[in-house]
């Protein structure tokens, strides 16, 4: 039940104390409220409940924003619980102060948890801190609207905790059901966030956006639905995942959509993929792919430090980019469907003299390259100086 508290104690202009040693600011508009510590409790704070609306002199207002440097200097506070009227929380509402004007800093030396209650029109995160061990919704929709539908993405780009629990209602969360009519999860969504195991996506969703997922070590198990459209950058990077089945009609954007997923040893891509962007899925393991008829370009790195063994390139590629398959010890035999290796474009690697590229220089000797048997084939790729390399081509498809 949202808290509504009536307040009597005028302390100054506008603003009024409650009993648990916080005041309540009216704000300029006077239709508003801003909230934060009183001075005299500064010192022994340790809960900060902060009202859903407050009655002041017989008119209720929301209370909408933190005062600027509201709980300065608050050394003891350890839990604070934000309404769902809530939508700002503004710049240095939350730090120790120091000689070095740097707040973030010098976070609470004690705050420890935050809890969100509701929040879903929230418009600026500026003020949150950086050190905190447990963020606390209510409720799954309540996370999700914070992270989805706020016109502010200051808390979602910042993204200042890297070593958190997230619980809903209490309780930590492992397994999320995201829920039907979510079209979005914005940047950084649970980054980092170890503690999540699988993801069960609904059948609204549209984009999953640049870090979504990023580094959540522990996730296992996701589901792409029928009309997701594009995957961001780094959405999945770093994460638990062994196998996934992209969608037709979905974009990869970016570049290193499920780089270092080390637990990833298949992937099924739609038949209408036009482009594997950069890094897309460097460091897994991943042994085989098919790559559909339709694909147009392979970017930079995307399948190297991998355990492939074999790859078809179809006829349709026109681009491949640099070190695609660098690192790829394993791979023995390459399929290229290209009938006019003139028409696609390949990096050439033959005037960067690197460490990369002796290693695949290495690869191009350890690799047979298969084409289709077409006479005077074999010399037009021995032309190309990114397929010359290879010692062994044979015309054999």
């Amino acid at each position: 039940m949202a808290k509504k508290i009536e307040l009597k104690e005028k302390i100054e202009e506008k603003t009024f104390k409650s009993d648990d040693g916080l005041v309540y600011r009216i704000n300029d508009n006077g239709e508003s409220v801003s909230v934060g510590c009183a001075n005299d409790a500064r010192e022994t704070i340790e809960l900060a409940d902060i009202a859903n609306e407050v009655v002041i002199e017989g008119k209720t207002y929301p209370v909408t924003h933190t005062k600027p440097a509201a709980f300065c200097r608050c050394k003891e506070l350890k839990t604070v619980i934000f309404p769902e009227s809530m939508k700002c929380i503004v710049m240095d509402s939350f730090y120790m102060p120091a000689e070095s004007w740097e707040p973030r800093d010098h976070p609470l030396p004690k705050l420890k948890k935050l809890v969100f209650n509701g929040c879903r029109d929230f418009e600026n995160f500026d003020g949150l801190i950086q050190k905190v061990d447990e963020i606390e919704y209510d409720s799954i929709e309540t996370l999700l609207n914070m992270y989805t539908n706020a016109p502010c993405k200051s808390l979602v780009k910042r993204k200042p905790i890297t070593s958190r629990i997230i619980s809903i209602g209490g309780k930590e969360l492992t397994d999320l059901a995201v829920p039907e009519g979510t079209t979005m999860l914005h940047e950084g969504f649970l980054a980092n966030f170890e503690g999540l195991r699988s993801v069960v996506l609904p059948s609204s969703l549209k984009t999953i956006g640049d870090k979504a997922f990023f580094n959540c070590k522990n996730l296992e198990t996701i589901n792409f639905p029928e009309g997701l459209e594009s995957i961001g950058k780094k959405a999945f990077n770093a994460t638990g995942l062994h196998e996934i089945v992209i969608p037709k009609g979905c974009k990869l954007l970016g570049n290193d959509n499920f780089s270092f997923c080390e637990q990833l040893t298949k992937v099924t891509l739609p038949e209408d993929i036009t482009e594997i962007p950069s890094s897309a899925f460097m460091a897994t393991k991943i042994e085989s792919i098919e790559l559909p008829e339709g694909l147009q370009t392979i970017g930079s790195w995307a399948f190297a430090k991998t355990p492939l063994k074999e790859i078809t390139i179809p006829s349709t590629v026109t681009s491949i980019g640099e070190y695609v398959f660098d690192g790829c010890g394993e791979l023995a035999n390459v399929y290229s469907h290209i009938a006019d290796p003139a028409a696609c474009e390949v990096k050439s690697m033959e005037e960067k003299q690197s460490a990369n590229y002796k290693r695949l220089e290495v690869f191009y000797c350890q690799a047979t390259l298969h084409i289709p048997n077409v006479k005077g084939l074999a010399t037009a790729y021995k032309k190309k100086a990114a397929w010359k390399k290879f010692s062994n081509i044979v015309a054999d498809i």
